[in-house]
């Protein structure tokens, strides 16, 4: 029994709130059921001080306090056990939120904080969403789909990436690729990378200001425009100006193609062994507990069987 008088400021605390004194028959779906997946990104606020309400699927529809209740037909197979909490799984809990999202960007950052969490790939989920039958935004969620990647690290990598390829309507580049320099050795992992334009672009928070950390920085830049790579960046909120953010970005692309530089750089890994894909990292993870997860993760529910 919790007690009453309970403070809950963590996400995790905030769910526990919101299913504490529901009957038998409920599942926390949407960005709650992500969080304690392990998708932690999710963490209940769309920014500083502005929540999301928690989404519980139940046989009845209603509104209380922070929680948003609605009803939805919901598969058996679709229930599981995260901590004792009855959740939708990973698939139909994305696109429960990414269906609600403000705007089709956001849906495009879920997808792809969930795929950074490695809790599904991108080609396993676009199998599930296919079969998704109509409902309530998914329009959306496909056309998020189409635009989300594997690869990107954080939600302001991802609102960089769909300025570069939305706004300034740029090729689509590559996120987090390990760069080498010719004898081997390590340059960088740039946010983006448009390896037709010879152009890198890192998306740095505030940490990025300390001094320590800004010479490491500088230092990159020096070396990847020393192996022939123009660069840009941005800091904390100046991807808000999107206008601003595609002048600089352009100027980038400018740059590089004016310097014309020797490309002395590639994504070789000095091994010539390339990195597992993430398909291939959660089937060998898969491989290795498939008799647990069938236990755990496939309990059985009293949610009706609605097509």
């Amino acid at each position: 029994m919790l007690p009453a008088d309970a403070v809950f400021e963590q996400p995790e605390q905030r769910i526990i709130e919101a299913v504490a004194h529901l009957p038998p028959g409920f599942a926390v779906t949407g960005w709650a059921s992500l969080h304690l997946a392990g998708a932690r990104y999710f963490d209940g606020t769309v920014r500083p001080g502005v929540e999301l309400p928690v989404q519980v699927i139940t046989p009845t529809q209603r509104v209380h306090g922070n929680v948003a209740f609605t009803r939805a037909a919901v598969h058996p197979s679709e229930i599981v056990l995260r901590y004792g909490v009855p959740c939708t799984d990973v698939h139909r809990a994305l696109t429960d939120e990414i269906c609600a999202a403000i705007d089709v960007r956001r849906a495009v950052a879920d997808i792809d904080m969930v795929l950074h969490a490695e809790l599904t790939s991108r080609a396993r989920f676009a199998t599930y969403l296919a079969a998704v039958p109509p409902r309530r935004g998914i329009q959306q969620a496909r056309r998020a789909l189409a635009l989300a990647v594997e690869g990107a690290e954080s939600r302001q990598e991802t609102a960089m990436r769909l300025v570069w390829q939305e706004d300034a309507g740029l090729p689509p580049p590559l996120s987090n690729r390990d760069v080498y320099g010719p004898a081997g050795q390590h340059l960088a992992r740039p946010d983006l990378l448009a390896p037709g334009l010879g152009v890198v672009g890192e998306y740095d928070g505030l940490h990025h200001a300390q001094t320590a950390r800004r010479s490491r920085d500088i230092s990159r830049e020096t070396r990847l425009r020393t192996h022939g790579l123009e660069f840009f960046s941005f800091v904390a909120g100046e991807l808000h100006d999107r206008r601003a953010a595609v002048r600089r970005m352009v100027a980038a692309v400018t740059r590089a193609g004016k310097a014309r530089l020797p490309q002395t750089w590639t994504l070789e890994p000095p091994d010539g062994v390339p990195p597992l894909t993430l398909d291939e990292r959660i089937r060998a993870r898969e491989l290795g507990r498939d008799g647990e997860r069938v236990t755990r993760e496939m309990p059985r529910w009293p949610f009706p069987h609605r097509e």
